[in-house]
């Protein structure tokens, strides 16, 4: 695997076998919180056996622990800059990850087999969240015999989505731009932009809203929404 780096590599965790046309691309920032600890991150191949070929990873996050295992081969795996946080992602199929700018978790985990995830820039991920992008397992429809779930999907975010403690997103969902769905939610299908979702299945039980870091002050994104609902 080759490391894309303009200065010395700095240490890395990488287990099992890529072949040299993978690599990782670091940012400068990235380069420098692996160096200074506050950026841990590992890669492993966790087929049994074979080279993973065509990898391709993008790292320029700032802070945090980053997992990410390879199953497959011609996958990606993308964050983007000033994201930061505790990430658990496990690729198998052909899969991508892409975590747009500034978006933060406090632990989430990703499950990719032949499907994808993209998330826009400045979300928010609380603890436990989980994003299954794929069902993992066949299910086998008895009259013809077929698998009629292993078509491709995608778990689809727009910019600044707040995903709430313990929630899950299944294959196929889409979040709108600045929605929110709250602790302990699963979520199939689409929320549109700046609501409030909850419940199994999440319902929307509220509208007109989206949400700020701060709890007593906006935030650029959502200052910018406001801005353009009261136009």
């Amino acid at each position: 695997m080759k490391i894309l780096l303009k200065n010395a590599a700095p240490p890395l965790n990488i287990q099992g076998a890529f072949c040299k046309n993978s690599f990782i691309q670091l940012s400068k920032e990235a380069h420098n919180a692996i160096n200074k600890g506050t950026l841990k991150l590992t890669i492993k191949r966790h087929a049994t056996s074979g080279e993973a070929k065509r990898i391709k990873i993008t790292i320029n996050a700032t802070s945090g622990n980053i997992s990410v295992s390879f199953g497959g081969n011609d996958q990606e795996v993308y964050f983007g800059h000033g994201s930061k946080g505790k990430y658990t992602i496990r690729l198998t199929g052909n899969s991508k990850a892409i975590i747009g700018a500034r978006t933060t978790s406090n632990g989430t985990t990703l499950y990719c087999n032949n499907s994808g995830f993209v998330c826009g820039e400045d979300c928010m991920f609380s603890s436990d969240v989980l994003l299954q992008a794929s069902d993992q397992h066949g299910i086998i429809d008895l009259n013809t015999g077929s698998i009629i779930n292993n078509d491709y999907s995608e778990v689809m975010l727009g910019d600044h989505v707040w995903l709430g403690r313990k929630c899950t997103l299944t294959a196929k969902t889409q979040v709108g731009n600045g929605s929110i769905i709250a602790t302990g939610a699963i979520v199939s299908g689409r929320i549109p932009k700046q609501v409030l979702a909850a419940g199994v299945p999440a319902r929307i039980i509220k509208t007109e809203v989206t949400w700020s870091r701060e709890l007593n002050s906006m935030d650029e994104l959502s200052q910018r929404y406001l801005n353009e609902y009261q136009k």
